[in-house]
């Protein structure tokens, strides 16, 4: 059994409900939920200081997502309309991906993406099936905004898969302006690599890292890690507090596309401490994995790894014993809100209106 968290990590168990105001003590797996946890990231954190892990079950005075995540606003989780604000204290976030031919699906997913608040949403590759051009790239964009025009489209950066395919890179740079996302929701520092391929920005107190991967993490190239590695070394030096990295292909793989690793990713995420978690699609579930050198050999740097790939795609069953949490039953997202130095992580499924999984994590 591992035991080696480098965060603080309390799993907030729930079955349509965020537990209140809770210790950060992990639990052996949420209460009436449709994933199951492996256990093995349930354990007592060794040195960390960590207690015994301890179960919610709720209460009958249930909080709201955001307040129940630290949140500053008590509204803000019904803030169907307008982005959240963003402050040094908090904001929301959502991560998705994965849709190829379903666009039905992330149609029925928009509104309640919506629902949650989100100040923008990340969409990590596979939009279209089978190459991007502009008639794919709209038919995932009118989905995405719900058949209704939502809008959702207006705060949603994105980057490509596998599906996108090579030799896509001008109708994607023709189609997409993610400086504009930038401004409008009120993220700051942006900066590119390739227009609308490699690009970065900061929100709140924490800087947001998106790379262009047609596939799996082997994929990565020297010169996406150079840029990489200098853009984290400029966040950090600005004070801020998480770094969040996305691409398609997870860095420890869990499903379907099992088990390719990048030791020179690993090498770039261990000089830098204020990489707080990576977000990624590419496999068709919803996953958590506390990577450490159990995980990923080498590793010095202990960080959190969510896998958030089913909007229409999928799901796809997780192999057993490579996560800490699995969702592969349903359709869904991640809602991540950033309040100070913890992150809380709610799993979401197609047609439930409250997150059936919920992570806690504090910086040290």
């Amino acid at each position: 059994m591992r035991k080696h968290f480098w965060f603080a990590a309390a799993v907030l168990a729930v079955a349509g409900c965020l537990a209140g105001e809770i210790g950060f003590s992990p639990v052996t797996e949420a209460q009436g939920g449709d994933g199951d946890a492996d256990g093995e990231g349930a354990a007592p954190a060794g040195d960390s200081g960590i207690g015994e892990p301890t179960e919610e079950s709720g209460s009958e005075d249930e909080p709201s997502a955001g307040e129940g995540a630290g949140a500053t606003d008590p509204d803000v989780a019904g803030a169907a309309e307008d982005p959240l604000e963003p402050s040094e204290e908090s904001f929301r976030f959502v991560a998705w991906g994965d849709t190829k031919t379903d666009t039905d699906v992330l149609a029925e997913l928009s509104p309640q993406v919506r629902e949650v608040g989100p100040s923008f949403s990340v969409y990590a590759g596979d939009l279209v099936p089978d190459g991007f051009d502009e008639s794919a790239g709209t038919e995932w964009k009118e989905a995405l905004n719900g058949w209704a025009d939502n809008r959702l489209f207006d705060i949603t950066y994105a980057m490509r898969g596998n599906h996108e395919r090579e030799g896509s890179e001008e109708p994607w740079a023709a189609f997409f302006d993610f400086e504009g996302v930038a401004a409008r929701v009120g993220s700051s520092r942006f900066s590119e690599q390739g227009e609308d391929l490699n690009y970065s920005f900061d929100h709140g107190n924490a800087h947001f890292v998106m790379l262009d991967v047609l596939g799996s993490v082997e994929r990565i190239g020297s010169e996406e890690l150079e840029w990489m590695d200098r853009d984290l070394s400029s966040a950090a030096a600005r004070g801020l507090t998480h770094a969040f990295l996305f691409w398609h292909g997870p860095i420890y793989q869990v499903a379907n596309h099992c088990c390719s690793t990048n030791e020179e990713v690993t090498e770039v995420i261990n000089r830098h401490p204020i990489v707080s978690a990576s977000f990624h699609g590419h496999e068709h579930t919803h996953a958590w994995v506390h990577i450490d050198e159990d995980r990923v050999p080498g590793t010095t740097h202990e960080f959190e790894q969510f896998i958030a790939g089913a909007a229409g795609a999928g799901p796809t069953e997780c192999e057993p014993g490579r996560t800490d949490y699995c969702q592969d039953e349903q359709h869904g997202f991640a809602a991540v809100t950033v309040a100070g130095r913890d992150f809380t992580v709610d799993f979401h499924v197609l047609g439930e209106p409250d997150p059936v999984y919920s992570l806690r994590f504090t910086k040290p």
